[in-house]
Order: C-alpha cells, then structure tokens, then sequence
C-alpha cells in the first residue's frame, strides 16, 4: 500500500477506549510508504514523563530488544521489557513503554497483506512457524546462544529495506 507521508499530527487518529478515553490509533501508511518498516530503537522513557502515551496500530508490530530494561503494557498486562526478547504487538492491541533504561532494538512493522502476498502454502507454513511458538503475552525470550544469529538475520532484513 503506497500512500504519502503525513504530517506529524495526522499520524494518529483518536479511538475511544474501553473507559471512554481516547486511545491513539497509528497507520503505518503515514509513516512509510509500504507495508513492510523496520526501524531502529535507542531511547529512555521516565516513568513520570507522558511523552510515550499508550496506542494502538492498524498493522502487525514486532519488537526486538537488543539492550536495556524497563516495564510496558500490552492490553493492561503489565511486562518487563527484557534484552534478547521480542514483543508481539498484534494489530488493534493497546500498548506503551511505562519506563525504559537505554533500550536498543528494533520495531519491524507490517500489515497482513505483507505474508498474504506469499503463496498460499509458504503463507501457512511462515504463519504458522512464525506465530505457533508465542506465549499468550506476546513475549519471545531468546536462549542467550541463539541471540548473535538473530542479530545477524536482523541486520539483513534492515539492511535489505534500506537498500529498497
């Protein structure tokens, strides 16, 4: 889906929440013009800074913690950011980084059509090898030996992006 970049105050359109408060929902077509970004993450969020407010997405969001530690919530769930961990973030889930001390990573962001636009039967195997192995909070810590491949995978698939 090509769109064009938008300004930064239509990046998010306000959604009414569970109690009536406005949630932020992010489309990824105003942020790059695909439906495949991945981005790098080096920041630190005070827990009593608003500057990261809770959200929501209109597409798929994984994130990879190369470094750091802190707390987030995910649907009111309450969980410690961790290194050498990946956080789902399915489409439409509320979520934000309470704190966070020297976090690095990544975000790789996608909608749907992204996997659908494999064939069927690579859709079902990269869905289903993809996704079966997740806790029900969205959490995938990494053995500490498999960590460097991933990094390395990783840092192909940006690279890959870059270079499109």
């Amino acid at each position: 889906i090509n769109k064009p970049h938008g300004s930064s105050e239509s990046l998010m359109k306000k959604e009414t929440g569970k109690q009536g408060n406005q949630i932020p929902f992010v489309d990824i077509e105003l942020q790059v013009p695909s439906s495949f970004h991945i981005k790098t993450i080096q920041k630190n969020v005070d827990i009593d800074d608003d500057e990261e407010s809770s959200h929501r997405h209109s597409f798929q969001e994984i994130i990879w913690i190369k470094s750091g530690s802190g707390t987030q919530s995910i649907d009111d769930r309450i969980l410690k950011i961790s290194p050498g961990t990946f956080y789902i973030i399915s489409k439409g889930q509320v979520h934000k980084v309470i704190e966070g001390y020297d976090l690095e990573g990544l975000i790789i962001q996608f909608h749907n059509d992204f996997i659908l636009d494999l064939p069927f039967d690579q859709t079902w195997t990269f869905s289903t090898s993809l996704f079966s192995c997740i806790s029900a909070d969205g959490v995938i810590p990494i053995d500490k030996s498999n960590v460097r491949d991933f990094e390395i995978l990783l840092d192909q698939v940006q690279k890959e992006e870059n270079y499109n």
